[in-house]
């Protein structure tokens, strides 16, 4: 192979990447936001939360400007009416410990809600990109569930939106955002490049109408063999055809994977349910 490099493809055919591989959404790579990407804690993001801690604040101010002057007046009526509770040495401990540990109370209510407040207002940037992250996620997945459906696949986009989304959803499988189309002429007999962490993956898209043969799995073989990649993958609306038997037993001497449309739901579903897939 002459020509430009890419990636784990240390040489490839002059021209054979296309620009439609800049334009991929790699959604199936995309992860669910969570608090702690935006250094959220679970506090940060409780509305309901936050409302008692300004009412409890708001509270504890109310108390505070009851409970200081109301001590005040308490002792000065002591000692203007002679009642003897700040002069009696037994009551005028209590009587002073309950009014420190009353307005104690209040004035560290106030204090800690306060910091509670702040960090939560503080906390609102992060809160506000949670959120936006939030619903492009649920865009995504809406996305993801059109992919899972069978009707997606059988027949419903063209030849090229077809490599687009087996580009997509093979990103996704093999967990790597190092993927790329080919141009659509002499592709040397692949749509798809891939730089996964086991090593090089090519891809063939067959959206036809007609099954796939042993012919087409053994001209991918050979496109595997020429890139010297360690996997390949067959993407067809339809199965292995009339010869099915020699296809499969084909494709599994030569390492070719033949993907159709229930195989390809099943990944799709499997991607979006999160669940880990061993690349068999």
């Amino acid at each position: 192979m002459v020509g430009e490099g890419w990636s784990c493809f240390a040489q490839l055919p002059s021209g054979l990447i296309d620009r439609r591989s800049a334009t991929l959404s790699l959604n199936w790579l995309r992860p669910r936001p969570t608090h702690a990407g935006f250094k959220l804690r679970d506090s940060d993001v409780d509305a309901v939360r936050y409302r008692r801690l300004l009412a409890l604040q708001r509270w504890s101010l109310i108390a505070l400007a009851v409970l200081i002057p109301s001590w005040f007046a308490l002792a000065a009526m002591d000692l203007a009416l002679d009642f003897g509770v700040m002069t009696d040495e037994a009551l005028r401990p209590a009587a002073v410990f309950a009014g420190v540990a009353s307005v104690s109370m209040a004035a560290l209510a106030v204090v800690g809600t306060a910091f509670a407040i702040i960090r939560y207002r503080q906390a609102e940037p992060r809160r506000q990109a949670f959120r936006a992250a939030c619903e492009e996620f649920e865009r995504i997945d809406e996305w993801r569930a059109a992919r899972c459906n069978s009707a997606f696949w059988d027949g419903g986009v063209s030849e090229a939106a077809f490599e687009e989304e087996a580009a997509e959803l093979l990103a996704g499988y093999f967990r790597t955002g190092q993927v790329m189309l080919t141009r659509a002429v002499n592709d040397y007999g692949v749509d798809v490049l891939i730089c996964s962490p086991e090593g090089r993956v090519v891809a063939q898209c067959k959206p036809w109408v007609a099954k796939v043969g042993a012919a087409q799995v053994r001209a991918l073989a050979g496109a595997k063999a020429y890139f010297d990649a360690k996997r390949a993958v067959m993407v067809s609306i339809v199965g292995p055809s009339d010869d099915g038997g020699e296809a499969r037993d084909v494709a599994a001497r030569l390492g070719v994977d033949i993907w159709d449309v229930p195989r390809i739901v099943a990944v799709a579903a499997g991607l979006r349910e999160g669940s880990a897939h061993a690349h068999q």
